[in-house]
């Protein structure tokens, strides 16, 4: 966006606070996540259940996302990896002790640097995978036949890949046309799974230990709840408003209360149309919260409350009291990172950084 195109003034300073003045929402991506999306969801429907859709997802997203940009290799190893995640999942899930330990080493591993640290990049991925399958698998014969479904989501995923290549290249630009730089992924590249790893002290860690902890405890208190959904969503906001820094994590927290508080207000708005059309509105939205997710969070999370209240709470009418729980369970997530990240702060040095980022 060009200097003279952007707000001035008060109103512009306003409008930096909640979005990003040099990025245009993606729709691209947007319209490409939900395909895959559907394509995860079409291959549990394929192998007669539905339901399993929540382990065929993950897998094909990350299998096609990452074939397409890296190369098949790294689409194969980040599927595969998914896969592993769901596996742990449902092994740590035989007591609410080790369901608690699991998810603190998982978060451990992506947020403490380490020669196999996963890449920023893919982190914030990886522990939305786990938490997930955290949540809906469960140990014995059923987690064999998840991870059946997951790994033919990987064999689809991977026969995916080189016909959207070969397809690219069908569509190539004609000769006499500007030609399209294209840089392929190198071994260089390819080998470096995580940052490089320095020598670090325990002020420099101390920030995801205390993550891992809280995370570790939201755990446990889900696992000795069944069917009780707050420790669910107050575990997912934490784990995505816990910055490193201080005021990202206040900033990111506010944010997230205020778009979930839009996002109810418009299910409630929608809630007046007919049913049909509401519903059909109300998982669209799903589009929007893709394409703003780096040019403007607010509306990123105001979008997605808009699709998850309406998925959720739209079956059984319960708009109103279901939107009031998740907006509650989203403010004490957020008051808890906000308290940690002060917390951290006072103990970290301003120099360090601390805590996992997401």
């Amino acid at each position: 966006m060009a200097a003279s195109d952007r707000p001035t003034g008060r109103s512009g300073s306003l409008l930096d606070l909640v979005r990003d003045p040099e990025l245009k929402p993606d729709w691209s991506l947007s319209i490409l996540l939900v395909v895959l999306l559907a394509g995860g969801i079409a291959i549990a429907s394929a192998l007669g259940d539905p339901e399993r859709a929540v382990f065929t997802i993950f897998p094909f997203l990350v299998a096609v996302a990452g074939g397409l940009a890296a190369g098949w290799r790294a689409g194969l190893a980040l599927s595969l990896l998914s896969v592993g995640l769901v596996a742990a999942a449902g092994l740590f899930a035989y007591s609410p002790v080790t369901a608690a330990l699991g998810f603190a080493a998982v978060s451990l591993w992506i947020s403490v640097p380490s020669r196999l640290q996963p890449s920023p990049a893919v982190g914030p991925t990886l522990m939305l995978v786990y938490l997930i399958a955290m949540v809906t698998a469960a140990p014995g014969p059923g987690l064999a036949i998840s991870l059946l479904f997951a790994l033919a989501a990987v064999a689809v995923g991977m026969l995916v890949v080189p016909l959207v290549t070969m397809l690219r290249r069908k569509t190539r630009p004609a000769p006499g046309a500007a030609p399209v730089e294209v840089v392929p992924p190198t071994d260089a590249t390819m080998a470096h799974v995580g940052p490089p790893w320095v020598p670090w002290s325990w002020r420099e860690v101390i920030g995801p230990v205390l993550a891992a902890v809280v995370m570790a405890a939201l755990t446990f208190w889900h696992s000795v709840t069944p069917g009780f959904q707050m420790p669910v969503w107050v575990l997912l906001t934490f784990m995505v408003v816990y910055q490193p820094a201080h005021p990202e994590t206040v900033k990111r927290s506010l944010l997230r209360v205020i778009g979930t508080i839009i996002g109810f207000a418009g299910v409630l708005v929608l809630g007046l149309l007919p049913g049909p059309l509401s519903y059909a509105l109300g998982v669209a939205a799903i589009v929007p919260a893709i394409a703003y997710s780096k040019r403007s969070y607010l509306l990123s999370v105001a979008a997605g409350a808009i699709m998850v209240v309406t998925l959720y709470g739209a079956p059984h009418g319960e708009y109103l009291a279901w939107g009031l729980a998740r907006t509650l369970d989203t403010a004490i997530g957020a008051a808890l990172a906000i308290s940690m990240s002060l917390l951290v702060r006072r103990i970290t040095p301003a120099t360090a950084v601390a805590g996992p980022a997401q």
